[in-house]
Formats: structure tokens, C-alpha cells, sequence
């Protein structure tokens, strides 16, 4: 008992020093230093928010070709491409979607992005979303910040994925902690995720 209690305080111990040490690599992961100082669709949505972690992939299908799996994402939907178990562990009810589904081919702004059912964690659970332009980006807010789905052509072929987030840092010292400690890895790992299912399901749907 002694030793699996050292054990736990070793990894709650160390999980703070190893975010900050991995910070540089997950924090804007395939972004250019460009990509890191240009303004993106939703920076400005919510006053105050700083960008909070921004990631790319390149994914072999034109834009148009993309689109529709961003507009499926959502716990109403297609859910978010990423460790399902992980999120309905917590009681999320993601679903599992792996095909285009005409039904949720379009979105508009004014339209909830859900991101755990609303029955279960309240209003928390869905953000609004606020500007579509189709086939380049779609961004939903709350009042902490934004979650921004970009798509960019390179060619006729192949564009780039980027999930953009702000977030309003927080006036507790604690928050801000815990915000760059656990909170920035945790949606790395799962952001990361839903960017790679989403190159592989549309990769694969364009080749087949």
C-alpha cells in the first residue's frame, strides 16, 4: 500500500514537470512559425482569449473532399474521432461513426457544437457555433474561449487540417496551473487523435 501510494504522489509529482518540458513539442504541433504568429478564424471572438494550443496535418484529398467530416463532428453527431473509451469513461456517449452521413453535411452558425450530452453536464457541454464558411473553417465559442475546425488547400489535392483554440487565462493562479499542467496534455492527446482519424477516414474514402 506504502508503495503504490509513493507511486501515485511520483506520477502527480512528475506530470507537471513533464508538461512543461514536452510543452514546445505538443503545443502548436505542425504549425510553421508563420502558422505561429498569424491570426486565425475565431482569435477574436471572445476578448481577452490567447491561443491555447494550435495543431496541423496534412491530409491527400482536396477541401471540398474534407469538409464534410468536419461538419459531422459533434457529440450529436459523428462524436470527435478520437480515444471514444476515454470519453465515455467520463460519461460522454460518443458515438462511433466512421462514414459520411448526408444528413449532417451542412452547418450554420447559431448551432450547438456538443461536446458531451447536455442532460448529463449542462450548458458546459456545448459551445456555440459562431462563423461557417464551408470548406474553409468552422468555430465554435463559449465564454473561456474557441474551438476552431480550418481547412487550407496546398493543391488540388491536399490540404491541411488545423484545430485552432483560445482560451480567456484565468484570474486563479490554481486554474492557469492546472490549465497548463493537465488540461493542455489531456486535449493534445485527443486533439492529435481526431486529426489523424480524420486523414485516415477521408484518405481512405477518396482512394477507395
Amino acid at each position: 500500500m506504502f508503495r503504490l501510494l509513493v507511486s501515485i504522489v511520483g506520477i502527480l509529482l512528475a506530470m507537471p514537470i513533464l508538461a512543461f518540458i514536452m510543452r514546445p513539442f505538443f503545443l502548436f504541433r505542425g504549425l510553421t512559425p508563420d502558422d505561429k504568429r498569424r491570426k486565425w478564424p475565431g482569435d477574436d471572438e471572445v476578448p481577452g482569449a490567447m491561443p491555447s494550443g494550435s495543431r496541423a496535418i496534412t491530409i491527400r484529398v482536396p477541401a471540398e473532399q474534407l469538409w464534410p467530416w468536419i461538419t459531422q463532428i459533434g457529440q450529436d453527431r459523428a462524436g470527435f474521432y478520437s480515444y471514444r473509451w476515454l470519453e465515455n469513461l467520463v460519461g460522454a456517449r460518443m458515438p462511433k461513426v466512421e462514414s459520411l452521413r448526408p444528413e449532417w453535411k451542412n452547418r450554420e452558425a447559431g448551432q450547438k457544437l456538443l461536446m458531451a450530452p447536455t442532460e448529463r453536464f449542462g450548458p458546459i457541454a456545448a459551445m456555440e457555433i459562431v462563423e461557417v464558411r464551408p470548406w474553409h473553417h468552422m468555430v465554435a465559442k463559449n465564454s473561456e474561449g474557441t474551438w476552431a475546425f480550418i481547412v487550407e488547400q496546398v493543391d488540388l489535392k491536399t490540404c491541411r487540417f488545423i484545430a485552432r483554440g483560445t482560451w480567456r487565462p484565468s484570474l486563479s493562479w490554481l486554474a492557469r496551473f492546472l490549465h497548463a499542467t493537465v488540461f493542455d496534455p489531456i486535449h493534445y492527446i485527443m486533439e492529435w487523435k481526431m486529426l489523424r482519424q480524420v486523414k485516415r477516414l477521408a484518405e481512405r474514402r477518396f482512394n477507395s
